[in-house]
């Protein structure tokens, strides 16, 4: 029996991947690149070093999560010197290598895109839903739809490249965004669903969970399992013919498959790798449910 799994005509051993928030480094690509995923996820990389927020930017509980990580990582020119070694150890070890990039304003995507795929991403992916920079980017450019469409047109003429979208719990605002990426001149290869969701809040021995931003963050974890699993049957119904990734709450090999029988194409998983610190031993009893209940 087969287990592969097409993304945008590349061709993936498994539909299991890591998310994008748990890769940052070489030596993190080179822990993947040992694991079950059959991509690597690096990302989401910015124009310039990111040292992230401060103090307690991680929450976890009962599988779920809260993160202000504020996209730590170390820039463009450190990706423009390492990726194509990362690629390499990726494609050694018979993986596919996929970069996200995560602009603060409508110019650097374009900039970012362009290193990745210089860089030789296999994918790339155009995070447009991170909920931990709004401050410095004005509104999250999912929810903004002129804002989107001035990057959607400023990545015009790329291929292998996709997006990827916060949760939209308003049915019609999704349609709205659905119709802007359709009658696009850019057409993503692939569409990633779905972002964390904004503004969860969490108290630890009665006091914030998460240190900046008033305590608010990012949701992952198993409380988005079933909002991601809505995202991608939305998706699927509004732009049927568009490969999607599928995230949000996926722990066991049964969320796997629930995903693809909704809709999605491949699932990244990031919660539950990070819940048990990061062991790449995640993956493969992930892969080994997958096939037994494939079977």
């Amino acid at each position: 029996m087969h287990y592969s799994a097409d993304l945008a005509g590349l061709e993936l051993e498994h539909p299991i991947m890591n998310g994008a928030g748990t890769c940052k480094t070489l030596e993190q690509v080179k822990d993947l690149a040992k694991s079950a995923v059959s991509a690597i996820v690096v990302g989401s990389i910015t124009i310039d070093p990111r040292q992230g927020n401060s103090d307690n930017t991680y929450y976890q509980t009962m599988g779920s999560s809260l993160n202000a990580l504020g996209l730590p990582n170390p820039g463009s020119r450190y990706y423009q010197e390492n990726l194509p070694e990362m690629v390499e150890i990726a494609h050694s070890a018979d993986k596919k290598l996929i970069v996200s990039v995560a602009g603060l304003n409508v110019l650097d995507f374009g900039r970012l895109v362009s290193i990745a795929l210089e860089g030789g991403a296999d994918l790339v992916e155009a995070n447009f839903g991170c909920p931990n920079v709004q401050h410095e980017q004005g509104r999250i450019f999912s929810y903004d739809i002129k804002t989107l469409k001035e990057c959607l047109r400023f990545l015009w003429g790329y291929e292998d490249v996709g997006i990827k979208l916060s949760p939209y719990s308003d049915p019609s605002q999704l349609q709205q965004t659905a119709e802007t990426i359709d009658h696009g001149s850019f057409k993503p290869a692939f569409l990633t669903v779905c972002n964390t969701f904004p503004n969860g809040f969490a108290l630890s021995n009665g006091r914030h969970a998460i240190s900046p931003n008033n305590g608010l963050a990012g949701v992952g974890g198993q409380a988005m399992r079933l909002i991601g699993q809505g995202q991608v049957f939305q998706w699927r119904q509004a732009l049927p013919n568009l490969p999607i990734i599928g995230v949000g709450g996926i722990s066991h090999g049964q969320h796997v498959l629930d995903y693809l029988q909704t809709g999605a194409s491949a699932v990244q998983i990031a919660t539950a790798y990070l819940e048990r610190g990061e062991s790449p031993a995640v993956f493969s009893q992930l892969l080994t449910e997958y096939v037994n209940l494939s079977a």
